[in-house]
């Protein structure tokens, strides 16, 4: 329940970019306090104002552990490891984590570099606050240090903010210079099971809604237009050009099972642009997607054009499930565009449809709420007399 509960915050938080404008600072972001004193690498290390648990710890390269030589600040940086074979395993994954105050509850994001071990491309890791992981998994995009965010919610008050590594099994992450800020909007991503708990709502205003290589649909009331591939009246999908329509086999009820029966895919790497943006708006962009294979099948590095990104795996839920990436985002022109990067050339993203929702100003959600009010409370005296 809390878990779900996170998760419902940080989607609502992530959706209206409602947060405090100041942020924690982390201390010794890249694990210099305490030197190692050799090349090497070393399990769980004291004296830091990280804590180091179960098979985590510092490296200092070059190392038998293999980590990258260049790329990173200092002389020093973390790692996480899932290997219950080891001494050091307490039979979960590596974890690190230092006491953070939150100045107010909110979105926050991780800014960070980091790396996988060798060919371990598989290798995942997650945020948590006081022990409740509060992100999906995410992983490093190749071998050497390269940037990634991860946004999350957190209440407000001092909590323990954590980065566990969740496998597959012998498996390493690589991490350095870690940074915490608030995050106005930027990507997400979870799962759904069909119509019902899909987010599509009447009571939201569409700018797109389409099925992508279907025939459309109605979804919770709302029409998904028929698309297509290259440019349409209000969307241009470039690179992913060839359509498939063999996922019948998906798990997803109501229309969003059509929606996820046909796509496009073969971009590397493919584009979204949407048009029709007005300035200064914001908007929420979800994509509706099912799993085409056994997760960690299909890596994507997925960005926008205002700078967000994140690297997601399109296949996280299981073959035939159910997945959604979203990103929230204040429009600074009349388009945007998406650009899917595939970590395999072969493992491209599948386009299967997506919505386009201009979020309430909280101004708006303001009225809004006073309106519900006065509206419950005219109820009550009409029940009463």
């Amino acid at each position: 329940m809390k878990h779900r509960l996170y998760l419902a915050f940080a989607a609502f938080l992530s959706a209206t970019g409602v947060a405090d404008l100041r942020a924690q600072t982390l201390a010794d972001p890249s694990f210099e306090s305490v030197q190692q004193g050799g090349a090497n690498f070393y399990y769980q290390p004291t004296g830091f104002p990280w804590s180091f648990t179960s098979t985590s710890g510092v490296i200092q390269p070059p190392s038998a552990f293999a980590g990258p030589t260049t790329g990173f600040n200092g002389t020093q940086y973390a790692f996480l490891q899932t290997n219950t074979g080891s001494p050091s395993s307490n039979g979960a994954g590596g974890l690190i984590s230092q006491t953070v105050n939150f100045p107010s509850a909110g979105n926050y994001r991780l800014s960070l570099i980091n790396a996988y071990r060798g060919t371990q491309s598989a290798a995942r890791y997650a945020v948590q606050i006081d022990g409740v992981t509060v992100t999906s998994s995410v992983g490093a995009f190749n071998s050497a240090f390269t940037a990634n965010q991860i946004n999350f919610a957190a209440p407000a008050g001092s909590h323990t903010f954590s980065l566990i590594s969740t496998g597959p099994t012998d498996s390493t992450t690589f991490v350095d210079q870690l940074a915490l800020s608030v995050a106005n909007g930027g990507f997400s991503i979870g799962t759904f099971t069909g119509d019902a708990d899909s987010g599509v709502s009447t009571s939201k205003t569409y700018t797109h809604a389409i099925d992508l290589d279907g025939s459309g649909g109605n979804v919770n009331g709302v029409t998904f237009s028929p698309g297509g591939t290259g440019a349409q009246a209000t969307y241009t999908l470039s690179g992913a050009g060839t359509p498939n329509a063999s996922l019948t086999t998906n798990t997803l009820t109501g229309t969003m099972h059509s929606i996820a029966t046909d796509f496009f895919y073969g971009g590397n790497p493919a584009t979204l642009t949407l048009s029709g943006l007005t300035v200064g708006k914001q908007y929420l962009t979800t994509f509706y997607a099912a799993g085409f294979g056994a997760a960690g099948g299909r890596l994507q590095t997925a960005s926008d054009s205002l700078g967000n990104v994140i690297y997601f795996d399109e296949d996280a839920a299981g073959q035939n499930n159910g997945t959604l990436l979203r990103d929230a985002f204040t429009a600074t022109a009349s388009t945007v565009t998406f650009t899917f990067t595939p970590t395999v050339a072969g493992n491209t993203y599948h386009f299967y449809g997506f919505s386009n929702e201009v979020v309430p100003e909280p101004g708006t959600l303001g009225l809004l709420a006073c309106a519900a009010t006065g509206l419950l409370a005219r109820r009550r005296r009409s029940a009463a007399q």
